[in-house]
């Protein structure tokens, strides 16, 4: 089937359906858990397949799959759009353990990174753990940087009068390889 555009353009009908991301990445996963390696690094960007060759795939990823026992069930995926990649989560019940399986594709569609996370459900409102003394600090929110490059940030500070030495902690910031993109967490 074709379809016909007035400018005279013509387009197979399977390029105007194309799948979406969470069903690309159920389709990566698919892959993997069914040990089709090479059809699975196909889909890499180049540097995924230098970090993630099929042979640790086979050797080193494979073994771990297996200890977790049979999949029992997929949840719902959740899909996170970034600068320069998007990011599916795929929630996996094996008969072992709940693991997200995390799948980065860039803007051309390659997989530009895999993790493998425990899923961890909510058991309620946060709850500090017992040796916290919150009467010993504060807590304050802040902005650093301005437009594109704003970050938004916890500024703790000990109770009492400075000045206090600083530590600055950035979460999320990864290798190229493994962020799935180039930088996109700052």
């Amino acid at each position: 089937m074709t379809f016909r555009f007035p400018a005279g353009l013509v387009l197979p009908a399977m390029l105007l359906a194309q799948p979406s991301i969470s069903e690309k990445a159920r389709q990566v996963v698919d892959l993997l858990l069914q040990e089709k390696y090479a059809e699975l690094v196909e889909r890499f960007t180049p540097d995924m397949k230098k970090a993630l060759p099929e042979e640790t795939l086979r050797t080193s990823v494979k073994p771990r799959l297996q200890a977790l026992g049979a999949v029992e069930k997929f949840l719902e995926p959740e899909v996170q759009r970034r600068l320069t990649a998007d990011v599916v989560i795929v929630p996996v019940q094996f008969a072992k353990a709940a693991v997200n399986i995390q799948v980065s594709f860039n803007k051309a569609g390659d997989v530009a990174g895999l993790f493998f996370r425990p899923r961890v459900t909510s058991t309620g409102p946060y709850q500090p753990p017992p040796y916290s003394k919150p009467d010993r600090f504060r807590n304050e929110e802040v902005t650093v940087g301005k437009g594109e490059w704003e970050l938004p940030a916890t500024l703790t500070l000990p109770a009492g009068k400075g000045p206090f030495p600083a530590v600055v902690l950035v979460y999320c910031v990864r290798s190229l390889v493994t962020c799935g993109g180039r930088g996109d967490a700052l």
